[in-house]
């Protein structure tokens, strides 16, 4: 069974290691270097703007925005698993899990706009420039 599971997803990635050349294979892809602002995020801003927006966003704390999100979906999964579906305690937990969502949203994007208003111009143009070319990409 663990044979025909490895098999299968290398089978699954082969297109995937055929496609990346010899000199860049170990190398991740420039938008996904490291953590935030390296060559993520904000790579495109200058290293006052790059400093700044990490340091707006080191107010949150996406480990423990992680958790929640975590909890609420395996209880989620746990009430759909089992053998009598609650229609009520299901929608509860949604109910939880999009409350959940919204809050870490929210979270994020006041850390953003403090960051932000610290912000050069030349720096907001760079952010914008490269989030539109990073969507562009997707």
């Amino acid at each position: 069974m663990k044979t025909s599971l490895v098999a299968g997803l290398v089978l699954l990635a082969a297109p995937v290691f055929a496609q990346m050349s010899l000199e860049n294979l170990g190398k991740m892809p420039e938008f996904s270097r490291g953590r935030l602002g390296h060559g993520g995020m904000f790579g495109a801003l200058s290293d006052a703007g790059r400093a700044t927006m990490i340091k707006a966003m080191r107010t949150t704390n996406p480990r423990a925005d992680s958790t929640a999100m975590m909890e609420a979906r395996d209880r989620m999964l746990a009430l759909l698993g089992a053998e009598r579906l609650d229609v009520a305690a299901l929608k509860q937990a949604m109910d939880k899990e999009r409350t959940t969502a919204m809050a870490l949203t929210a979270r994020h994007q006041s850390a953003m706009l403090a960051g932000f208003q610290q912000l050069a111009p030349t720096d907001r143009h760079a952010f914008v420039a490269d989030a539109r070319a990073r969507r562009a990409r997707m």
